[in-house]
């Protein structure tokens, strides 16, 4: 697996992230600052958040390559190893996107589990979707959603919410596996350093803008009644 790894750094997170970026060679910085904090870093300026760094990082991003995102408040053991099993599985199950379990994080295991089918390995879930803070993402999906320009419904997006909704309801339209490996356990504090409230109604314009068979999707990944319907969608491609 080809990868570019890239950590998203913020104010107060900067030992942190010097830890990960430490631990994953050829990793890159995306800075909410302007001043470059390792060798390999954008900065983007102190005003810059999630979405701001996502769109640098697509900006960067070679076309083949998976992608690897981490938050910089994000903490892990074994990178490597976590690196490892994502290439072994997202081969494996032909996956878009790959997660490991993430403290504290609003996408908890037992709600966005799709249960219905079972996978072939017991530490293997196939997801509706899962959290922004620590993913494995196929150049396949990336390239779609640039080749759909789908980067125009985030333009007025500034925290992030509506991101891993787009790209996890991309891989169930393209019948692309979305899968959780829970033998990986990321560690994430609990408070949230921004304007939930804004976020969520940048989240609801995200929402009312998709287009067509995406939208529908995305109403699957996101409306808990609408889980069987996701399920039953999931049923006809996962192996």
């Amino acid at each position: 697996m080809n990868l570019q790894s890239f950590i998203f750094n913020w104010p107060k997170q900067t030992n942190n992230t010097l830890n990960i970026y430490d631990r994953i060679n050829g990793s890159v910085v995306i800075n909410s600052g302007d001043t470059s904090i390792v060798d390999r870093c954008h900065n983007i300026g102190d005003h810059s958040y999630f979405s701001a760094q996502f769109k640098k990082m697509l900006s960067l991003h070679d076309g083949t390559s998976t992608i690897l995102h981490i938050q910089g408040d994000a903490s892990y053991h074994d990178w490597s190893k976590l690196i490892k099993d994502a290439d072994h599985y997202i081969s494996k199950y032909s996956a878009g996107i790959y997660y490991p379990v993430v403290k504290n994080t609003s996408w908890t295991a037992d709600k966005m589990a799709v249960t219905k089918p079972s996978s072939q390995d017991d530490n293997i879930s196939y997801v509706a979707d899962g959290d922004e803070t620590v993913w494995f993402i196929h150049p396949d999906v990336i390239n779609y959603f640039n080749d759909h320009n789908l980067i125009e419904i985030l333009h007025d997006n500034k925290y992030g919410f509506g991101w891993d909704l787009i790209l996890c309801s991309i891989c169930h339209l393209k019948q692309i596996p979305v899968i959780r490996d829970n033998n990986h356990i990321i560690e994430h504090p609990k408070s949230k350093g921004y304007d939930f409230h804004e976020a969520w109604i940048e989240f609801k314009d995200v929402m009312n803008h998709l287009p067509g068979d995406l939208k529908i999707i995305a109403e699957m990944v996101h409306n808990n009644h609408k889980i069987d319907d996701l399920k039953n969608h999931v049923d006809k491609y996962c192996i």
